[in-house]
């Protein structure tokens, strides 16, 4: 589990981030990323039972992406709300694959540098 300072929840949260910014579309992922003034970086990952009805199957996707997105939180941009939605060709990717997508799709929304 992602450490708590950067967990991002909380409905009202969601709706603010859907609301406020636009999505970059990726053939894997949907990214929306909100800047803010202050705070610190949070991210959520949401895998809905439409990309696959077991439970352990979205619970390994999410486990894969909380892992590849912990060495990247030096290099993301400060003081802002990341929420990454999956799609189901996600699940066909192995964890290089997976870490090369969020890896592009990141920079895609600008919330990336190298």
């Amino acid at each position: 589990m992602a450490a708590r300072e950067h967990r991002l929840t909380g409905d009202a949260v969601f709706r603010e981030i859907i609301r406020r910014t636009r999505p970059f579309h990726t053939s894997y992922f949907i990214v929306r990323g909100l800047v803010k003034s202050d705070g610190s970086l949070r991210y959520a990952f949401i895998i809905s039972a439409k990309v696959s009805k077991k439970a352990t199957v979205r619970n390994k996707l999410r486990r894969r992406l909380r892992e590849i997105i912990r060495p990247l939180e030096s290099n993301m941009r400060p003081h802002t709300d990341i929420m990454m939605i999956a799609k189901t060709p996600a699940l066909t990717l192995d964890f290089v694959g997976l870490r090369t997508e969020i890896i592009a799709s990141l920079k895609k929304a600008d919330l990336l540098h190298d």
